[in-house]
């Protein structure tokens, strides 16, 4: 909980109580709140996902279906990362224009969540050993990076420090289970195709940044066959089954 919302916490108490520090945590909290789609997203995940490892553990393609599904969440985090930032200069509006110098936040605080995500997957390796105790260490380790972060980088940076904080901690835990887990209970992911999808959402992420017009609504359409071509990429790689006919047809016509 310190990881998820201590900078909230931390922000108002290392700015202090005069209006511009308020003013600050308020533009940083409410920008906050775009990045929900993508909480709901791994928290919706987490729930799902804890009781159904345990009770496929004992499977004997467990270890495969677990590389399946930290693909997939992977792919479709990847997808909400673009579709908020791609549709970000509709969605901004949601907030109001005096909020609008926080939303530089956004990409940093999405990925955290996503990272999030996918180190509660990764995470299975010590609740299946009864390792649990690393589990407390690298909590510990992302709270003092998410302590030390905006305790030193708030009052030289402002908000992007909590920004940066929360990424950061939850990069480091998302490594640190990776590795751990390899030693303890090896499941082999299929690390260079989410490799793979970082870069090209990355690249798009960038292609799309250049893809600006005077009309917020126009800029979003014009970058929207960039998404869709993402998520096909996504689909026909690695879930091509849902583009057969038969699927479809089975789909459409289900009573």
């Amino acid at each position: 909980m310190i990881n998820l919302q201590g900078d909230k916490i931390l922000m108002p108490k290392i700015l202090g109580d005069g209006e511009e520090a308020l003013a600050i945590t308020g533009i940083y909290g409410a920008s906050y709140k775009l990045a929900l789609v993508m909480y709901i997203f791994t928290q919706g995940f987490r729930f799902a996902f804890e009781p159904f490892f345990f009770n496929y553990a004992k499977h004997s393609d467990s270890k495969k279906i677990y590389q399946d599904v930290l693909l997939y969440f992977t792919g479709f985090g990847l997808m909400i990362f673009l579709g908020v930032m791609y549709f970000l200069d509709v969605l901004k509006y949601f907030l109001g224009s005096e909020y609008f110098s926080g939303l530089t936040i956004l990409p940093w605080v999405l990925m955290a969540n996503l990272f999030q995500g996918i180190y509660y997957s990764l995470s299975l390796w010590y609740k299946l050993t009864d390792k649990t105790i690393y589990g407390a260490y690298m909590a510990i380790i992302g709270c003092v990076i998410t302590i030390g972060g905006n305790v030193i980088f708030l009052p030289k940076i402002g908000f992007m420090a909590s920004a940066y904080s929360v990424f950061t901690c939850f990069l480091v835990m998302t490594i640190l289970s990776f590795i751990l887990g390899r030693h303890f209970y090896k499941i082999n992911y299929d690390i260079p195709k989410i490799i793979f999808y970082f870069a090209i959402c990355l690249l798009f992420y960038i292609v799309g940044g250049y893809i600006k017009f005077d009309n917020n609504l126009v800029t979003c359409l014009a970058r929207l066959p960039l998404f869709v071509l993402f998520v096909y990429i996504f689909i026909k790689k690695e879930m091509s089954f849902l583009l057969t006919k038969d699927f479809m047809y089975k789909l459409i016509h289900k009573k």
